[in-house]
């Protein structure tokens, strides 16, 4: 494993939520194994961490797992959305905004010059822990991107099952539709992750935000990356129960009621994955206006940028299963 900024590190960290008791554990053990307990115990502090319990953390330290390594911590930032090469100060903020990015950033002015579609493959998390920390070992020390990460791991693990990641925003300054900080900080405040099929629903019934694409720095469509999600919302015209009877929708993820649904209005949003990430502001901007044509949608959701409010009385529906908690 190359040599590693511990400032870097202290970043990362920084952005990581609250952790499970095991993966905190995870995280203490690989940085103590890899730097020392000295400089383990500078870096925890620097990352903001704090005890719960008094000499938590040195008490975590001392009785660490020895056969934790510091691709374990890496691993662990990612499935938080964090890529920790990308914090490096050697790569330039136009690429640091991109979680899971593997082609450069493009600027807004450029998108006229792109080809009509400009796709990516989907990026999946392996059921099998040794496999996952091999993904991340391929990208941090042999510097792969995340697909051929995943190609290398298929090959040397013979029948690993995986499940696909949808790549977009969160934001937990918000409770259904009442934003809990001023505008502008909750604008600020979007935190690009990957999320399993389970943990994307799972974020729209606490009632979070989220916006379906990545972006650099802020959030606004200047700042736009790419997508692989999304977003149909329906206020007017069809019913939920005409919508699940067309065709389209039975390709879709799942829908779900939105936070101002009534028996008497519905209001629910209609979500699809798309096949590949989509690069192209311009072909998924297209995508979305066929969307909104097909389901008599609120044009709004024309904006690539849109975010999109969560609900936590929300009735989902799926293709296959029906409606479903």
């Amino acid at each position: 494993m190359k040599n590693i900024n511990p400032q870097e590190l202290e970043s990362a960290l920084a952005r990581l939520p609250r952790l499970p008791y095991d993966e905190w554990l995870r995280v203490v053990s690989g940085i103590a194994n890899h730097f020392g307990e000295e400089q383990a115990r500078e870096i925890l502090r620097h990352g903001g961490f704090h005890d719960e319990r008094r000499n938590e953390t040195e008490y975590k330290i001392r009785k660490r797992l020895r056969g934790i390594t510091i691709g374990t911590v890496i691993h662990i930032l990612r499935q938080y959305g964090i890529e920790f090469r990308l914090l490096s100060s050697e790569y330039s903020s136009e690429v640091r905004g991109q979680s899971f990015g593997c082609l450069p950033a493009m600027h807004s002015n450029s998108h006229e010059y792109l080809p009509q579609s400009l796709r990516e493959p989907c990026i999946h998390k392996f059921y099998d822990e040794e496999a996952e920390e091999r993904v991340s070992f391929y990208q941090y020390q042999a510097g792969c991107n995340r697909y051929d990460a995943e190609r290398k791991v298929v090959q040397e693990f013979s029948n690993v099952d995986a499940e696909r990641l949808y790549r977009c925003a969160v934001n937990t300054n918000a409770n259904n539709k009442n934003v809990l900080c001023s505008y502008g900080n909750f604008l600020d405040s979007f935190q690009q992750t990957a999320l399993r099929f389970e943990q994307l629903k799972d974020v729209i019934k606490q009632g979070f935000t989220i916006a379906p694409f990545l972006f650099l720095e802020r959030k606004n469509q200047a700042n736009w990356l790419g997508a692989e999600l999304v977003f149909i919302d329906v206020d007017s015209g069809l019913n939920v129960y005409d919508a699940i009877q067309m065709d389209a929708t039975q390709q879709c993820l799942f829908l779900y009621t939105s936070p101002s649904h009534t028996e008497e209005q519905h209001r629910y949003r209609v979500v699809f994955a798309l096949s590949s990430f989509e690069r192209s502001i311009n072909a998924y901007r297209r995508i979305l206006e066929k969307f909104i044509e097909l389901y008599k949608a609120d044009s709004s959701c024309s904006d690539p940028a849109k975010h999109y409010f969560g609900n936590t009385n929300a009735i989902f529906w799926q293709p296959k299963e029906g409606f479903v908690a």
